[in-house]
């Protein structure tokens, strides 16, 4: 659309075969100079935004989904747990 500038773009996805979270999607969407965002809420079992790795995971497994995340490419993390997100990456 005319002058919209997109900076960023999330991907959802149901499970790790996903096409979309493909090391080629992923850099050519940072080729384009676009943010890669993903939501880890935890809303239901029935609605997966991210192959269930999730806020849940994470929770319970001292954030090892958020860093399963950040290392398929993405520069976003939506989380309702931003502080124990901050404290598994610094």
């Amino acid at each position: 659309f005319e002058g919209i500038n997109t900076v960023a773009v999330e991907l959802v996805f149901q499970d790790l075969e996903n096409p979309i979270i493909s090391k080629k999607i992923i850099d050519d969407l940072h080729e384009k100079g676009l943010l890669i965002w993903v939501n880890a809420l935890t809303l239901s079992d029935s609605i997966i935004l991210s192959a269930k790795i999730d806020d849940d995971t994470a929770i319970a497994h001292d954030g090892e989904s958020w860093g399963k995340l950040v290392s398929i490419g993405f520069d976003i993390i939506q989380t309702d747990w931003p502080l124990l997100l901050y404290q598994y990456l610094v």
